[in-house]
């Protein structure tokens, strides 16, 4: 078997995807609200980079609690044709992408990004995908991580758990300076 595993974030997309896709659901004003109510706490993430995931789930938390896993899933959709309408994807990756998919590499968008984003788009391009995944509770979303944050060496353990590294072929892993140790793994890094 011959395995690709990518990252979505500044790697598949140009962008964070994050604040654009609370923008896009939300709205402009609503977003502004957001960024102006959880400040103080992005401020810290610049002193306290590992803070990062709670901050995420609060976010998330007040923005989307008590959604259905389906409505967030259809809003996902709605979102990567807004992302492809946009010129967000990076198109050489992609196409690149497809060419390892005809020699026979099975391609994995790793993300810390929502499963209910992420599976729209593994489906979207027939990739496989390993993303954040959170908690619902009587099919609602309640911001609470279903395990961990998919970040750091996060990715990894869920490569791992996917996947039997060693009756890997050949092992190429793509994302950015984020993704330190997801690219440490491979038999071959791309760095974007």
């Amino acid at each position: 078997m011959k395995l690709v595993v990518v990252d979505f974030d500044d790697t598949l997309i140009r962008r964070d995807s994050f604040f654009y896709f609370i923008l896009f659901d939300r709205g402009y004003f609503r977003l502004i609200g957001i960024i102006s109510l959880f400040l103080p706490l992005l401020l810290l993430v610049k002193f306290f980079p590992n803070a990062g995931g709670f901050i995420k789930s609060a976010i998330l938390r007040f923005t989307f609690k008590g959604r259905s896993y389906d409505n967030l899933s259809e809003r996902g959709k709605l979102f990567i044709d807004y992302l492809k309408k946009e010129n967000f994807f990076n198109l050489e990756l992609v196409n690149y992408l497809y060419s390892l998919q005809k020699e026979d590499y099975e391609i994995c968008i790793v993300s810390a990004s929502p499963d209910f984003i992420i599976k729209s788009v593994a489906e979207a391009f027939r990739f496989e995908y390993i993303s954040t995944r959170f908690l619902f509770l009587n099919g609602k979303f309640t911001g609470k991580y279903q395990g961990k944050n998919c970040k750091g060496i996060e990715k990894v353990n869920q490569i791992k758990m996917k996947y039997d590294l060693s009756k890997l072929n050949h092992f190429i892993a793509i994302g950015n300076k984020d993704d330190k140790e997801m690219l440490e793994l491979a038999d071959q890094f791309i760095l974007i």
